[in-house]
């Protein structure tokens, strides 16, 4: 029996150890502008650069979901807008949220946007983080 107990310790410790080190870095979220509304003619949404601090080298992806609204890339030199839906995995660029006023829903709870990012070659989420944004009348910006 203790043969057993032994084996299964040493289990449970190498599978604590191995999330413990797949959890590891940080993950951030620069947000600019802060604010949106469709009416703005300057942005397509709220701007999000995932920032995490493994190196460049590795093969990560960022993966984005949110309770409402889509992601959107925008970028030049055409600035053509490239729709992506509210759940999506890409690489470390800027990505925008954004919504359509005409499917705003008329009670508008704060919208919950979360961010993880992904070792690509295994499928471990390394790390996770979330932004909240809420509402001021068809103006949305980050809590």
């Amino acid at each position: 029996m203790r043969r057993g107990q032994l084996l299964a310790a040493l289990t449970a410790g190498t599978l604590i150890g191995a999330a413990c080190a797949a959890m590891s870095g940080s993950l951030r979220v620069k947000v600019e502008p802060s604010t949106y509304s469709p009416v703005m003619s300057s942005t397509v949404g709220i701007g999000l650069l995932p920032d995490f601090d493994r190196p460049e080298g590795e093969d990560i992806r960022i993966h984005w979901r949110a309770d409402f609204g889509r992601f959107v890339s925008w970028k030049g030199p055409s600035y053509e807008v490239v729709p992506h839906g509210p759940d999506f995995t890409t690489g470390r660029e800027k990505v925008y949220w954004t919504y359509d006023a005409a499917t705003a829903p008329t009670h508008r709870r704060p919208v919950q946007i979360e961010v993880e990012a992904i070792d690509w070659k295994t499928g471990v989420v390394l790390v996770r983080t979330g932004l909240v944004l809420v509402w001021d009348g068809d103006v949305v910006r980050l809590r």
